[in-house]
């Protein structure tokens, strides 16, 4: 046994050596799949929150729209407006379709709203009762579209924490 070791004791170094090397390329791997995965769950809370105080600008507006304050329900669309496109290209590879569209229809929802509250202020006139209410119809279409994509988002994230 012992002149069996002496002569291949570099062939049985070396084999421990490759038994070695393979487990620790194993735990390497399952290290780098689990730091995948973290990232990933860090990036959806990331986007989550974005929504979420996205959704909290929204109930904003709609406040704002609701007391006359329309230069600052304005100024509020402007800041909403710039956040959601900047969601739609920071997480364009993470959106679905269904809340790129979404999201775009709030866009152009802000849009449409930011340009009625503009000329109401350039002509301080009191907006008629169909304006208000077209206002106000904008504003919940906007806020709704933000509490769904926030509560979608918060669904993948449980999704992603059971998995």
């Amino acid at each position: 046994m012992l002149e069996f070791l002496s002569r291949n004791w570099g062939n049985l170094a070396s084999v421990a050596g490759l038994i070695v090397s393979g487990v620790a390329a194993c735990f390497a791997k399952r290290a780098s799949t689990a730091a995948r995965e973290a990232r990933q769950v860090i990036l959806s809370s990331s986007l989550a929150e974005e929504i979420n105080l996205a959704q909290k600008l929204a109930a904003e507006i709609g406040n704002l729209v609701d007391i006359g304050k329309h230069e600052l329900a304005r100024l509020r669309c402007n800041d909403l407006h710039d956040r959601t496109v900047t969601m739609l290209k920071r997480w364009d590879g993470s959106l679905s379709t269904n809340s790129k569209n979404n999201l775009l229809n709030a866009k152009a929802q802000l849009e449409s709203l930011r340009a009625v509250t503009s000329r109401l202020f350039a002509a301080p006139i009191a907006p008629s009762a169909r304006q208000l209410s077209q206002m106000q119809d904008s504003c919940g279409k906007i806020r709704d579209i933000f509490v769904e994509e926030h509560a979608s988002e918060m669904r993948r994230n449980d999704e992603a924490n059971d998995a």
